[in-house]
This record gives C-alpha cells, sequence and structure tokens, in this order.
C-alpha cells in the first residue's frame, strides 16, 4: 500500500515546479573558448565550459548568476583563479 502523506506531496511539487521546470542552461562545450562568455543569462542554473581552454578565472566572474547550481568547467587547463 502506498500512502503519501501532505509533506511528501509537497516535497514532490517544489522539486517539479522549481527543480525542472524553471531550469535555464547555458553550455559552450568544446568551443575553443579562452573567457568566459559575456552572453551567458543572468537567471542561468546550470553553466556548461567543459572543454575550452580557459587558464584562469577573473575575479567575481560567476557572481552575478544568483541561481546558479551547477558549474561545469573541467577538461580545461586553468591554472589562476583571483579572488
Amino acid at each position: 500500500m502506498c500512502f503519501i502523506n501532505a509533506k511528501m506531496l509537497l516535497l514532490i511539487f517544489v522539486f517539479v515546479v522549481f527543480g525542472e521546470v524553471y531550469s535555464v542552461t547555458y553550455s559552450k562545450r568544446d568551443q575553443g573558448l579562452t573567457d568566459i562568455p559575456e552572453d551567458i543569462p543572468v537567471d542561468v542554473t546550470v553553466i556548461h565550459l567543459g572543454g575550452n581552454e580557459l587558464t584562469s578565472l577573473r575575479p567575481r566572474c560567476f557572481s552575478n548568476f544568483t541561481k546558479l547550481i551547477k558549474l561545469d568547467l573541467g577538461s580545461n587547463n586553468i591554472s589562476v583563479i583571483h579572488p
């Protein structure tokens, strides 16, 4: 027998509405980028910049993205991260 109480139902609703429907993904994988692009939407939740040629990160380069929950910078050559 499956029993779902009100709290479980609310959690399911919150996940579906806020976890998936309103997700904004920006992806520029394997593009040869040497700097963080300027055209990333401010309401982005996921950024994929893996496989590029990034070597450093400017100070506060992701600070405007207050909804960001996932950042992929894998397979770059980042050696300097400015505070």
